[in-house]
């Protein structure tokens, strides 16, 4: 019986189609791997070239900005102001963190936490052998892949180089890289699907998706350059396209062409991000960078972000007068432009600077900069123009800089001590510690020269520790009921570690805390003031004298009394002076201020007494004690000891 030839040729046919599916079906299985292997090959080649570009740009961006990075990598500790700086230049960019390793391979400071915990951490071995050779070492992680944190991200191990090009350590750097890998892998995602299925169908030639390939990246690369020019969070240039820029515009300038620079700083920018939060300081900076690019003439104009909170404003082509109109719009064009979100309108501190044929960028840079620390340093809120004198300042400034941090060990620094005494009976109860610096010629600077130069150039913390240890040293050998008193600054509050340091040199010395006394001015509580005020209550609770000076000197808040329980009030010699004038209407505000005082079981001292009346007057008024000329003026150590037995013979032959 012979079979139906149509069946036959159907079931051929059949056959022919499930060997056809089967036989694509096969070719997809073998391609897709194949396909995706080598895409995401690619992928992550590409993203560690990029990021390891920029992981070692930022990584040398990082050192340069920290003068002092080579004892961050050994300690491992930063100061407050570092880490304020480390803290703008991780906001900056894609970098999400960093670790610092000695050249042992040693971790010491981590980003998220700061120093490194553990007596003996585990030595890293890529970070030493990173190190050894002097090359980096990147590595690509997946969102995805396990271990991986938040978002893909590249890890390198950067040598980290001095100025003088040797290696300190090592920087592992973390840069962000989700959108760039996002980017890529929705772009190679197309690409894979349109290969596989072409190549399944018609085997195309490798080489046209090659071509459409090679596109593909130069559309990447392109806004990839985009992304690396551009500060992300405020849209102008960042740090590094900013300097390529003022080198190319110094480099091309016409001979006779001059060039304004202004050199722009947010003025109590910490304060805003504390107070109000990181997101709107983030919005007062786009706020800035916008409000400076509408103030910009042409596309000529060079605007970027040189830091945290500073710009930078190069004009081409452009005269004095031009220059000083330029700035005037800046102003009430950021009063504007804050209005309109109705957000607080913050100040600017700006260095002006015109740069003549001749001038380097360097030198430019660096005369708008001495220009924007004077505006600073004058109250904030201005505009300074650069002066010759200003330079002069500005080197008086870093001579005294250099002569304080070699002022301990070369012995430059003394102490006198002003004599306390209690008002009714003129009887000695203690000194005053005064800070003295003498300068190569054997002179004084006075300390209010050389101590806010101290406080700026991060010295109090030593310097404040060796004031307390010489006081202590000398007031062991007073009369146990003798105090002694300490003047404390701003600064050494900073690092939160004041009443520790404090404690560690009474007890090295089994000094007894009752007779110490610390002086604080109230300016000193508006800056930080729950910072301060912790502090504070742990030095009180140790039985320390907390003491408010130079009281009514222009920031008195009655509320600083009810914050905390001070122990003494020193009235400010400017409140004497209203006694040449009106000595009755003084005395009757000098009675209220005390009985105010005695409310609050405060002692009241009176400073600067220079002649009888004013000393009458205080103690009629009911202060408790004074220190002034009239009594005794400020003497050295080896004055001392005639100076106390002299008072305690008057004093025993009064009574």
């Amino acid at each position: 019986m012979m079979q139906n030839p149509l069946k036959i040729e159907e079931v051929s046919e059949r056959c022919r189609i499930v060997i056809g599916v089967a036989a694509t079906c096969l070719l997809f299985l073998l391609i897709t791997p194949l396909v995706d292997r080598f895409l995401e090959a690619n992928v992550s080649s590409s993203i560690k070239r990029e990021a390891e570009a920029k992981a070692v740009s930022w990584a040398s961006d990082f050192v340069t900005q920290l003068p002092s990075i080579e004892k961050i990598i050994q300690t491992g500790y930063a100061t407050p102001e570092q880490a304020q700086r480390i803290k703008d230049t991780i906001a900056v960019g894609d970098v999400i963190g960093f670790k610092l390793f000695t050249p042992a391979g040693k971790l010491t400071f981590c980003s998220n936490s700061g120093p490194s915990s553990g007596e003996d951490p585990l030595l890293n071995a890529r970070a030493l052998a990173v190190f050894q050779s002097g090359k980096s070492d990147v590595s690509f992680h997946h969102g995805h892949d396990e271990g991986a944190s938040a978002g893909s991200h590249v890890e390198a191990y950067i040598p980290a180089v001095g100025p003088d090009g040797e290696r300190m350590g090592v920087i592992e750097v973390y840069v962000d890289v989700s959108a760039l890998d996002q980017v890529l892998h929705d772009s190679y995602s197309q690409l894979s699907i349109w290969l596989i299925f072409c190549s399944a169908l018609v085997f195309l030639t490798p080489a046209a998706a090659l071509i459409w390939r090679g596109k593909q990246l130069q559309m990447r690369d392109q806004r990839v350059a985009s992304l690396q020019r551009i500060d992300q969070l405020t849209g102008i240039l960042n740090r590094n396209s900013l300097t390529q820029e003022i080198d190319r515009v110094f480099a091309d300038r016409a001979v006779d062409e001059t060039i304004g620079v202004l050199f722009i700083d947010v003025d109590h920018f910490k304060h805003v991000n504390d107070t109000h939060g990181h997101r709107l300081g983030d919005e007062i900076l786009r706020i800035v960078a916008r409000t400076l690019k509408s103030s910009a003439r042409n596309n000529q104009d060079v605007i970027g972000r040189y830091g945290g909170d500073e710009f930078v404003m190069l004009y081409r082509s452009i005269d004095q007068a031009g220059l000083r109109s330029a700035v005037e719009r800046i102003k009430p064009a950021l009063n504007d432009a804050c209005r309109a979100v109705g957000g607080i309108t913050p100040t600017l501190s700006i260095g002006a600077h015109l740069s003549r044929p001749g001038e380097d960028q360097q030198d430019a840079l660096h005369a708008a900069d001495i220009a924007v620390y004077e505006a600073k340093r004058r109250g904030r809120n201005q505009v300074i123009e650069y002066t010759r004198e200003l330079e002069t300042a500005r080197g008086r400034e870093l001579e005294v800089e250099k002569l304080l941090k070699r002022a301990i060990p070369s012995e430059l620094l003394e102490l006198h001590f002003q004599p306390m005494f209690a008002a009714k009976n003129r009887k000695l109860i203690g000194f005053e510690a005064l800070l003295r610096l003498r300068d190569p010629a054997g002179g004084l600077i006075s300390p209010g020269e050389f101590i806010p130069i101290a406080e700026k150039a991060g010295l109090m913390d030593n310097i404040g520790v060796w004031v307390l240890r010489r006081a202590l040293d000398t007031a062991q050998t007073w009369p146990e009921d003798f105090f002694v008193s300490v003047n404390l600054s701003v600064a050494q509050f900073k690092s939160g570690d004041l009443p520790r340091r404090i404690f560690e040199v009474l007890d090295s010395r089994e000094f007894d805390p009752s007779r110490l006394e610390l002086e604080i001015t109230e300016s000193l509580l508006i800056d930080d003031e729950f910072c301060v005020w912790t502090q504070l209550q742990l030095i009180k609770e140790a039985g320390i004298t907390i003491a408010i000076d130079d009281f009514g000197a222009g920031n008195t808040s009655v509320g600083h009394f009810w914050k905390f329980d001070f122990d003494k009030l020193k009235l400010d010699r400017s409140f004497l002076l209203a006694c040449q004038y009106n000595p009755k209407r003084y005395g009757r505000l000098l009675h209220a201020i005390s009985s105010f005082a005695k409310e609050l079981h405060l002692t009241t001292v009176a400073e600067g007494i220079e002649v009888e009346d004013e000393l009458e007057i205080n103690v009629a008024a009911g202060v408790d004690q004074v220190q002034g000329f009239l009594l005794g003026r400020p003497m050295k150590v080896d004055e001392l000891d005639q100076f106390i037995g002299k008072e305690t013979e008057k004093l025993a032959l009064v009574g």
